[in-house]
């Protein structure tokens, strides 16, 4: 998922996570170790994350995703919508 942090905040979070990561990786091999060194790095540094479900779009049958966001822009402004710094949805 994207991450969105404050620059002191993800050089913290980068220390702390490639200490976790060989370490997490050692011990479950098969998990997607630098995502779960990722979230201990951020809870042994207790830097609180907020969820933000509406950034990431990957299945149209996937509930939770910013699919509402994408299906209000109309299609003649899509580019436009894009390259325009104010994002709201007229």
């Amino acid at each position: 998922p994207p991450y969105i942090g404050t620059a002191s905040d993800m050089y913290k979070i980068a220390l702390a996570w490639a200490e976790f990561a060989p370490r997490v990786h050692k011990e479950y091999p098969h998990l997607l170790a630098e995502m779960y060194a990722y979230c201990i790095a951020a809870a042994h540094l207790q830097l609180p994350h907020t969820l933000i479900d509406s950034l990431m779009i990957s299945s149209a049958g996937i509930g939770g995703e910013g699919w509402k966001f994408i299906s209000d822009i109309p299609e003649s402004e899509t580019c436009s919508f894009a390259s325009n710094p104010d994002h709201s949805i007229r």
